[in-house]
């Protein structure tokens, strides 16, 4: 369950970042690359490390792309890398 997202028009919507942080999705939100906000608790947890992360107040970035997509992934996290503080 998510609370936002922000899909781009020229991306792929299976290659996204999941961030727990309203902070963190607002500077995503921004980058050339999909985003996922997840912030609220789901009533029944899946198991799901992104939830796992938001109950222990951890600050929580996940990239998912398709499978074998190395060279979007290295994009992605050069970008978190370059963005995020």
């Amino acid at each position: 369950m998510s609370n936002e997202i922000s899909i781009k028009k020229d991306q792929n919507p299976r290659d996204f970042f999941i961030c727990t942080s309203r902070a963190d999705y607002e500077v995503l939100a921004k980058s050339p690359f999909n985003v996922v906000l997840q912030e609220t608790m789901p009533k029944k947890d899946d198991g799901s490390l992104s939830w796992a992360a938001m109950r222990h107040g951890v600050r929580y970035v996940n990239i998912e792309t398709r499978l074998g997509w190395l060279s979007q992934q290295k994009k992605m996290l050069a970008y978190l890398e370059d963005h995020l503080p």
